[in-house]
């Protein structure tokens, strides 16, 4: 990230934080003013009789509240100070800390005056006590001059300051009691959360301040990974990065993190067409392009998957669809007749389940099929209740904006509030059946607010699913059609060209935190791919490891990365690895080794790799996804 970036975030919170300011400060200047007024016309009514009283009181209240403003101007100077300060820290940070913002301050007081005994005396907590202090005097002192209770032998004047002085004292210990039984409890909670979490964080072996991460996963059972018909040993990763903890069964990492069990998570991926289906050695495709590979191949090979080490298994679209691969759907209610039908898929969860693999669904929420019906109607009846479903524009090639400008692929209006809830409405059927987990497709071009909703619904059918997006920043054609938290996110991923790919990658994936339950860690990949394209290995690579420390210390704890270094939309690593299966190995034992889940794509295990690089060959899918043959 550039200097100007990081400029522009401080200066933001700082104008955040001066607005806020501002606002708080025009609050006091109207309650002053209403006890001003109200003081001075109770003391109207009474003022023949408390004129010596009311001299003493406005005195003391205007030296009171005068030192009151002078210490908070004080306390405003410093704060000044203090940002210089902090800025001529930061000039004094490496380059690598340099990436990310200064981390934002709730005060920029100097830790000293926040912590200060005086801190009372900031004129925000300290004016109020002086005026309801007042008021309490007025009334006592109108009591007593009226019904002469008290006789004291000394001057009224003398009496006036010794109660006001007294009351005064009173009303700051009232003041701090009334405040501690009103957010008593809710600190303590917050501190309660803070020391679970902290709990949690130990038990997962990972300690965000010394940005150190340790193994929580055990290697696979049989404490080793078949590839290519060959068992290769699966040595521990350095004691100094991970810790060499084993562990008898894979669920028995997961009892710290008992709400959504992301880090003991070994997912197989599975692109549905390519993995198994009626053939052996020799796979014929037809002429619609499909391998006929389906849910129930998928089932009958359930034990082969479990016996790999694998407790989770990822699917590509089951949803009809004009191609193999899925994401173009053509019908959102049916499952294409080339998978098998919906009890087909119900069988799938069940069977997996009662094997201890849970299922997770991929999810195309952005875009359609030109030849679905519902864009059918939209594009050709004036009157369709369909038509601000999609985006149409007469100066865009076919009338209407396509997911990244390919023409058969219409994209969903998903601020209009009925496609949203359409959308919504398929994923949770999906999660009525009993899946485990969500991965929304090109979650780049999908509203934040549409991920909020679906995630609110999702969570209230199972609390325990998990939702994970794909936010991957790759050459787009339509940055128009990307969604940003803000602008100053979209500007800076607009000048991806002027900036190192991995670290716009990353910036993007964590937009996604607090939204989705976990993001697929691309810029994870991106590090291992260039790490073995420079000719290093993965273990013992101390300035690997430093990478990858930095990298996941920007994860919050509720956060979850899947790592991952191919998938279905990129080379196999084998490629980049020039064929190299001990290079595979390594960056799976360094997967492994992660507390994260990890996902591996299916033909791995047999050495399955492309010839040619996918983005410089017509045929480079069909390479990627070629169908896994089986003996």
């Amino acid at each position: 990230m550039k200097q100007e970036f990081i400029n522009k975030t401080v200066d933001h919170m700082y104008n955040q934080q001066k607005d806020e300011t501002e606002h708080q400060n025009h609050n006091v200047t109207w309650i002053m003013s209403a006890h001003a007024l109200l003081f001075t016309g109770l003391c109207a009514i009474q003022y023949n009789d408390l004129k010596e009283v009311i001299i003493i009181l406005i005195l003391l209240m205007g030296l009171f509240l005068a030192l009151s403003a002078i210490y908070s101007m004080c306390v405003s100077e410093l704060s000044i100070g203090h940002v210089y300060e902090m800025w001529d820290e930061y000039d004094n940070w490496d380059d690598c800390k340099k990436k990310y913002p200064y981390p934002h301050r709730v005060s920029l007081a100097p830790v000293f005056i926040m912590n200060s005994r005086m801190r009372f005396l900031m004129f925000f907590k300290f004016a109020p006590n002086v005026l309801f202090t007042s008021w309490f005097v007025l009334i006592l002192v109108a009591i007593e001059h009226n019904l002469q209770y008290i006789n004291i032998p000394i001057s009224r004047n003398i009496q006036v300051i010794i109660l006001f002085l007294i009351l005064l004292f009173c009303v700051c210990i009232m003041t701090a009691m009334y405040h501690e039984l009103l957010l008593g409890k809710l600190r303590k909670e917050r501190i309660d959360d803070s020391r679970r979490r902290k709990q949690q964080e130990k038990k997962r072996g990972y300690c965000r301040s010394d940005c150190r991460y340790y193994s929580r996963r055990c290697c696979q059972s049989s404490d080793c990974i078949r590839m290519g018909g060959h068992k290769f040993s699966v040595n521990p990763l350095p004691p100094s990065i991970y810790d060499n903890r084993n562990c008898s069964d894979l669920n028995e990492k997961c009892i710290d993190n008992e709400s959504i069990n992301f880090s003991c998570l070994s997912i197989y991926h599975i692109m549905i067409d390519r993995f198994c289906g009626n053939w052996t050695t020799n796979p014929t495709i037809d002429s619609d392009g499909f391998y006929g590979g389906d849910i129930q191949g998928i089932i009958n090979k359930l034990d082969y998957i479990s016996s790999l080490g694998y407790n989770a298994i990822l699917l590509t679209p089951i949803f009809a669809t004009r191609n193999y691969h899925g994401y173009h759907v053509t019908n959102y209610e049916e499952v294409d007749t080339h998978f098998g039908s919906w009890n087909d898929f119900q069988n799938l969860i069940m069977e997996s389940h009662k094997k201890g693999i849970k299922v997770i669904c991929d999810y195309v929420p952005n875009h359609c099929h030109l030849g679905n019906a519902i864009f059918q109607s939209a594009q050709n009846n004036v009157d369709s209740k369909y038509k601000n479903w999609f985006y149409f524009d007469e100066s865009r090639l076919g009338g209407f904006v396509s997911y990244q400008n390919y023409p058969d692929l219409p994209k969903f209006n998903l601020h209009n509030s009925a496609t949203a809830e359409y959308m919504i409405s398929v994923a949770v059927r999906m999660a009525k059946m009993g899946i485990d987990g969500l991965r929304i497709d090109h979650a780049i071009g999908v509203p934040f607010s549409f991920l909020r909703e679906l995630s609110a619904q999702l969570k209230r059918i199972n609390p325990q699913i998990f939702i994970i997006g794909e936010a991957w920043l790759q050459n787009p054609r339509d940055f128009m059609q990307i969604e940003f938290i803000n602008a100053r996110r979209k500007d800076l991923a607009m000048n991806y060209s002027t900036m190192n790919n991995s670290d716009i990658q990353e910036m993007i994936q964590l937009d996604y935190a607090g939204v989705l339950d976990g993001i697929l860690d691309f810029s994870f990949m991106n590090i291992l791919v260039e790490t073995v394209c420079s000719g290093e290995r993965l273990l013992d690579n101390q300035q690997l490891r430093r990478r990858l420390e930095q990298h996941f210390s920007r994860y919050p704890v509720y956060f979850t990365p899947f790592v991952f270094v191919d998938n279905h939309d990129t080379n196999r690593f084998l490629y980049y690895c020039r064929n190299d299966r001990s290079l595979l190995q390594e960056a799976i034992c360094l997967m492994s080794s992660l507390p994260y889940p990890m996902i591996v794509y299916y033909g791995t295990e047999d050495s399955m790799c492309n010839d040619e690089d996918i983005n410089n060959s017509p045929n480079g899918d069909d390479d990627v996804r070629a169908p896994k043959r089986w003996k």
